[in-house]
């Protein structure tokens, strides 16, 4: 009577695992009556030309309004005038356009910039974030809101782009005092630059909006230092994720294969 041998089980490969986050919203879980979207595939790209442009462009501004308003002390006098000279009146009006032209520029190199460092948060697998690329840039259009939301969307950008922030690790990296010091200073700049606008005293004028630039150039040179540092952070963070990221094992004869299963028996 031969012994009882028990039938030999199937082998069955292990169930792959999905990435993280698969199945999860562009940001954060989805709230009540939210549909799931995909998984996410945004790829980290290095803003590279945007910051630049952004830079010139910003940096333009604070300089054309510094001509504006110097314009307006030097010129004074003969734009107060019923017939002030073609100088006073070029030189005025000059600047004045370029200045516009450029807010125009740096409105949208600047929209450019943090739309894309936005978005290559999602591809450094950063999750949890309440501001999504779009609302990066439409919050400072947004009357009101405009005076606190774009503020709050740069302050998470900063953090997350903490290059120890993976997953939502990055809501225990602390922000900046850049971050309060550029928006406070964006503000009063353009609270200077309206009252400045309505002063009908061309001389009276100049000094306010000239105190006004002041002001806008600290805001430029604020906004310009958290532009590098976020991009500097996610390079670095680029970088990490790079160095972390394991390849499997070698299949060797004989040994255990690297995605389990039985080994190798020749």
């Amino acid at each position: 009577m031969s012994a009882y041998n028990p039938p030999v089980q199937p082998h069955y490969p292990p169930q792959q695992d999905y990435p993280p986050n698969f199945g999860a919203p562009y940001a954060g879980n989805p709230g009540p009556g939210m549909a799931q979207q995909p998984w996410n595939t945004e790829t980290y790209v290095p803003p590279g030309a945007r910051t630049i442009l952004a830079t010139l462009a910003i940096g333009s501004v604070s300089v054309l309004s510094f001509a504006v308003d110097i314009s307006q002390l030097v010129f004074g006098a003969e734009l107060k005038s019923d017939n002030p000279g073609m100088v006073a009146a070029l030189a005025t009006g000059l600047s004045g356009i370029g200045m516009l032209g450029m807010m125009v520029l740096s409105a949208i190199f600047f929209s450019l910039w943090i739309h894309r460092a936005s978005k290559n948060l999602r591809g450094l697998n950063r999750n949890g974030m309440e501001y999504s690329p779009g609302w990066c840039v439409g919050w400072f259009y947004v009357p009101f809101a405009n005076l606190f939301r774009p503020v709050r969307a740069m302050t998470e950008l900063w953090r997350a782009s903490e290059p120890d922030g993976e997953g939502d690790r990055w809501r225990m990296a602390m922000g900046t005092p850049m971050l309060g010091a550029w928006w406070g200073a964006y503000i009063g700049s353009n609270v200077l630059s309206n009252i400045s606008a309505r002063i009908d005293d061309p001389v009276t004028s100049g000094t306010v909006g000239f105190i006004g630039s002041i002001v806008m150039a600290a805001s430029a040179i604020l906004c310009i230092m958290l532009m590098f540092g976020i991009d500097k952070r996610q390079e670095a963070a680029a970088a990490k994720l790079g160095q972390n990221a394991a390849a499997p094992p070698p299949y060797m004869p004989g040994g255990a294969p690297p995605y389990g299963g039985a080994p190798f028996q020749g």
